[in-house]
């Protein structure tokens, strides 16, 4: 019975997660990291395409200034606290990032899940993701919709 229950309240996220332009993904790694949601009974993350380009953005200038940090982004906002600025900026109520270098998407799960803050993003009440990649780096960018 909690499993009929589970599915038709998973069946609801989606469709009001749908309505608000998000998209299923078709990456390994959220589709992967999706798999480990619905096993913690968790609704999947939809793909929201300004949190996509945002942190393929995000990777690239990760990759060439040689910044490692959560701190700051060079191109878009400079600001220690963009992540305030970024919630505005994409009319979100919250934001996460989780970054990684030198990992592919396998071992980059794994690190995330060893990770107690990055695995709180993982499993966080975010409803989009946006992934970036370039070079070595690997971006997540978490969201949330802002709902007034």
């Amino acid at each position: 019975m909690r499993k009929i229950v589970f599915l038709i309240l998973l069946i609801i996220v989606l469709q009001i997660n749908l309505t608000s332009k998000g998209t299923v993904s078709t990456d390994p790694l959220v589709n992967s990291i999706n798999e480990l949601r619905l096993d913690n009974r968790l609704p999947p993350y939809l793909v929201n395409e300004n949190l996509l380009y945002g942190a393929k953005q995000r990777a690239k200038d990760l990759f060439e200034s040689g910044q490692r940090s959560h701190d700051g982004y060079v191109n878009l906002i400079v600001d220690s606290d963009y992540t305030t600025k970024l919630e505005i900026y994409l009319n979100l109520s919250s934001v996460g990032e989780n970054l990684s270098k030198d990992y592919n998407d396998n071992q980059v799960l794994a690190a995330w899940i060893h990770s107690p803050e990055h695995k709180d993003n993982l499993l966080d009440d975010f409803s989009e993701v946006g992934i970036g990649r370039y070079g070595n780096i690997i971006v997540l960018w978490l969201g949330k919709k802002f709902i007034p």
